[in-house]
């Protein structure tokens, strides 16, 4: 059983290109069921789901966002209601970020890709805001990109032994911050 389990976590990949099928609603109400199952600190559950699959919003989210300029057929933007939020400094970036994580999993247990868009800085959360029509109050924490997969990514394991401590972190520890072999993104 939890080498099931492990393998959905391996086999999740970020995909970039998607066929021209869209998303069956039953899926997307699985996905969004997964979502809602996500653990929130003191149980909040700030989040609210903005599902987009008009393709004329999503023209106008890849356009404002050059970055995601992909041909998904399906967004969900991933975002916190802050009049549901009991707790500070921000806590439901967190908890959004686990309901974000299980939209990724459930997609790829669907069989479907998917990819995470992050919404960084006021200016990109303004931009989702105006187009998919969130009041002040509700903040976009992230776009999840959905849809058929048009590439194939074998499964990726990227344990890496060298990053983790027992009972307290080594500073005397070397190791690289950064694999060889990823590429630069700043």
């Amino acid at each position: 059983m939890y080498e099931d389990v492990l393998n959905l976590f391996i086999r999740r990949r970020s995909i970039r290109s998607y066929l021209d099928k869209p998303v069956e609603e039953e899926k997307i109400d699985t996905i969004l069921e997964a979502a809602f199952a996500a653990p929130s600190a003191c149980n909040n559950q700030p989040w609210e789901m903005v599902v987009v699959t008009e393709k004329s919003i999503m023209d106008e989210i890849r356009a404002e966002f050059g970055f995601a300029n992909y041909n998904a057929p399906c967004a969900v933007v991933v975002c916190a209601n802050t009049h549901l939020c009991r707790n500070v400094d921000e806590m439901y970036i967190f908890d959004c970020s686990a309901a974000m994580q299980n939209i990724l999993l459930c997609a790829t247990a669907l069989d479907l890709g998917s990819l995470w868009v992050g919404v960084y800085g006021d200016q990109n959360k303004r931009k989702i805001s105006r187009i998919v029509g969130l009041p002040e109050y509700v903040v976009p924490c992230g776009i999840a990109y959905v849809g058929y997969a048009n590439e194939e990514k074998g499964p990726r394991k990227q344990f890496n032994e060298k990053r983790v401590y027992y009972q307290v972190y080594d500073i005397n520890r070397k190791h690289k911050a950064r694999p060889k072999n990823m590429k630069q993104l700043c």
